[in-house]
């Protein structure tokens, strides 16, 4: 189930994080930065997690520890604080998925016939998972304040940014035009503890900009994930449910 979960929810990638990704408010990371700050601010507004939106289906090819496979997923979002993640085999056969609030979390494990509950926490202090690092996997960047006082930094088209953590960084390249980010490298202080996300393929729907492909390298743990998203509606206002499923066993988790 672990290794589903690390695929169900992408950013899961980012495990033995956990202590440098604590959120500080509003689920957002407390960074440092340098860099154009009329730059920045319009980025952070473009983020897509400010607004619903519904990836119908994303294909998902991954390879951790010599193990490959495809699944596929769907992610929707509504508000602030509520994502539903799922996985399916290429067949359209649900494995398993999330349901993610401020205050509540459920896993349904379609494989084993059981629902597991608990707190948000729970994916932080277990897989170093939070809603911020899914959402920096879709191409979303996490500010929470931004210097108007920062002077211009963008170079041949690009704007790069340091976010410091507790014991690491993560270093942003941002395309000007574009005003999304194109390049995303956490570190930690180990040489090999580095996770590297490409965002490319950009589609346009309206005024939004969302990446079509995602690369992930995790070095750490020998892993790779590609995903291509094939299908969005953003903004979107429909209805989050969690089917729980019948006769489940219900398991509280801590």
């Amino acid at each position: 189930m672990r290794k589903i979960i690390y695929i169900l929810l992408i950013a899961s990638t980012i495990t033995g994080g956990c202590s440098a990704t604590r959120r500080t408010g509003a689920g957002m990371i407390q960074p440092s930065v340098e860099g154009d700050a009329a730059m920045l601010s319009e980025v952070v507004r473009n983020n897509i997690s400010n607004y619903g939106f519904n990836i119908s289906r994303a294909d998902v090819s991954y390879s951790i520890e010599g193990v490959s496979g495809r699944l596929t997923a769907g992610i929707k979002s509504k508000g602030q604080d509520t994502l539903l993640v799922a996985v399916r085999h290429t067949t359209g056969v649900e494995i398993a998925r999330i349901f993610l609030t401020a205050d509540t979390l459920l896993i349904n494990d379609r494989i084993n016939r059981r629902v597991m509950s608990g707190n948000p926490e729970y994916l932080e202090m277990r897989y170093g998972i939070n809603r911020s690092l899914i959402m920096l996997v879709l191409g979303d960047i996490f500010i929470k304040q931004v210097d108007r006082n920062m002077k211009e930094n963008c170079q041949k088209g690009i704007l790069s940014m340091q976010t410091r953590l507790e014991d690491g960084r993560i270093n942003y390249e941002i395309d000007c035009k574009l005003r999304k980010i194109t390049g995303a490298t956490l570190s930690r202080s180990s040489t090999n503890d580095r996770i590297t996300i490409r965002y490319r393929n950009f589609i346009k729907k309206g005024n939004h900009m969302v990446p079509g492909r995602i690369e992930v390298e995790d070095m750490k743990n020998k892993a790779v994930i590609r995903v291509e998203i094939r299908s969005i509606e953003i903004p979107w206002k429909g209805n989050i449910d969690f089917v729980h499923g019948t006769r489940y066993k219900i398991i509280r988790i801590k």
